[in-house]
């Protein structure tokens, strides 16, 4: 199995690069906890999406690290990547769904996606893998995602960014990107478009998924359309919710949901970081992480 990582992203509300900022007892970032449990499920080659000027950084920090007990691999999310030529003015990249789309050429097996700045817990990991060791071939592709409670996936720091998920029999029916999410008093608001509650069990995507390498035909169909069709190129984003949608709405795809006992924790925000510290350290004191999370012992 592969692991893709989606790390381009500057953390511009984090106010730095919170990839790569220390979270564990000896300088681990967030990034490496979510690969130590990604090898625990079964994952054997991780490929870091990433931007350019970011690779001597990754290298000499997380992939220095981690290469001697995995396969390593960066690829970039770049702005002329992509499928047809758009007369455009954009600064940044097109979103998660080009983050997806850069990784195709060093994808060689069913994989992962995940953010790199979010904590998803063991669990979570050792489900989408269990998910990705059975896929057999279809005439409809078979993927999958792990969805976690709102009300557990809040920041105390302000809004956050979720994809709210329709069901039907354990299938994602739909999901839809709310931004501007946050609690106010009782209530968990959204207030980007218009202001609606949502309530405290509704199920969300933080870009938890298993793919296989089908998917990239499909992706690539579609930023195809997104290019052609939306207005205003200079800041829309083609995001892989978009993606899982629109395959699951022309009916090439299904999408299993997953149940997690994984904790979800987010570092959206510079304040978000001290909070994280302290539930990495107690789930070490537990033995869930050794202190040393990459000496060579722990990966017997």
């Amino acid at each position: 199995m592969n692991l893709v990582v989606m790390a381009a992203g500057m953390g511009s509300r984090f106010g730095g690069l919170k990839q790569l900022t220390p979270i564990g007892p000896n300088g681990e970032f967030l990034i490496d906890y979510s690969i130590y449990d990604a090898r625990k499920a079964g994952v054997n080659k991780v490929i870091f999406v990433i931007k350019k000027e970011m690779e001597e950084e990754f290298r000499k920090t997380i992939g220095k690290r981690i290469e001697k007990c995995i396969k390593v691999c960066y690829v970039y999310q770049e702005l002329e990547d992509t499928p047809i030529k758009v007369e455009q003015k954009r600064s940044k990249p097109w979103g998660t769904g080009q983050a997806l789309l850069a990784s195709r050429n060093q994808v060689d097996a069913p994989f992962m996606v995940i953010n790199a700045d979010d904590f998803y817990g063991r669990d979570a990991f050792m489900k989408l893998g269990s998910f990705l060791k059975e896929i057999k071939p279809a005439k409809k592709n078979h993927y999958a995602m792990v969805a976690y409670l709102l009300k557990n996936t809040l920041s105390d720091n302000g809004s956050v960014s979720r994809g709210v998920c329709e069901l039907k029999n354990g299938f994602l029916k739909k999901v839809t990107e709310c931004r501007k999410i946050e609690r106010q008093g009782n209530k968990i608001i959204s207030y980007e478009d218009e202001v609606q509650e949502l309530a405290e069990d509704t199920l969300v995507s933080l870009n938890l998924f298993g793919f296989t390498k089908e998917i990239f035909n499909e992706a690539t169909k579609y930023f195809k359309e997104f290019l052609l069709q939306e207005e205003n190129l200079e800041t829309k984003e083609f995001y892989l919710p978009s993606i899982v949608q629109k395959t699951i709405d022309e009916g090439n795809s299904d999408m299993k949901v997953l149940s997690t006992t994984s904790s979800f924790h987010g570092m959206t925000y510079k304040e978000d970081m001290e909070k994280l510290k302290e539930y990495i350290k107690g789930l070490i004191k537990e033995g869930i992480y050794p202190e040393k999370l990459w000496e060579e012992n722990n990966e017997k």
